[in-house]
């Protein structure tokens, strides 16, 4: 066997070592409370009665009868947190999740209302 042969043997060996023996690192999941604290929320869509009234929002839609387009509200960890509504407006809130499986959230705004979030799935995609 030629000295070339070797070497490329050797190079070939220690390159497939080198793929096989390198591990993706673990990746931990992110809690809920991490994915709900990591940003800022924006309705999407949102269907609420009020004194009997249906209402009804859809960003970026035709059919809405409210605007909350420049509606945010920012979670923090220490289950606070803050609203931002519509003309520069901001209400503090305290939060927490009302089920085991993380699924139900409810929130109370300073003022007094209290919004509860049914089915919310949290993640990363």
């Amino acid at each position: 066997m030629s000295v070339k042969r070797v070497w490329l043997n050797v190079v070939l060996f220690l390159t497939i070592v080198t793929v096989l023996g390198c591990k993706q690192a673990d990746v931990v999941p992110k809690t809920p409370e991490q994915l709900l604290t990591a940003t800022a929320w924006k309705l999407d869509e949102l269907r609420y009665l009020q004194n009997n009234v249906p209402h009804y929002y859809k960003r970026d839609g035709t059919q809405n009868t409210e605007s909350f387009s420049e509606e945010y509200i920012e979670f923090f960890s220490d289950n606070t947190g803050k609203y931002s509504g519509q003309n520069s407006s901001t209400a503090s809130l305290t939060w927490g999740f009302t089920n085991p499986e993380k699924t139900m959230i409810q929130y109370t705004l300073s003022y007094g209302l209290r919004v509860t979030w049914e089915n919310v799935i949290l993640s990363e995609k």
